[in-house]
């Protein structure tokens, strides 16, 4: 994992693990009130596989990642838009 507060996180599989996958977030202010957010996500098509149980296609794969990381993309920004803040833990009487 590297780290630099208000800029970038990377977050990469460990070493031995049985598949590989890479995540990469970078911050760049744009003014007082906006932030560019580029996030790269690769990983190898085993890791699919292992999770799934059968491999489907590269063309399947691509299209999926890409609309699925488009949602996750679009829920964020419009929690950091919101000021989101956590969910309150429930209490116990």
């Amino acid at each position: 994992m590297a780290y630099q507060p208000g800029a970038y996180v990377r977050c990469t599989a460990l070493a031995g693990e049985a598949t590989w996958q890479d995540v990469e977030r970078h911050f760049r202010p744009l003014g007082p009130t906006r932030t560019e957010l580029t996030y790269t996500l690769r990983f190898e098509r085993a890791l699919v596989q292992r999770g799934l149980g059968f491999a489907p296609p590269l063309w399947f794969l691509r299209w999926y990642t890409g609309w699925m990381m488009g949602r996750y993309l679009r829920r964020l920004q419009q929690q950091l838009e919101a000021g989101w803040r956590p969910a309150p833990q429930p209490t116990t009487a």
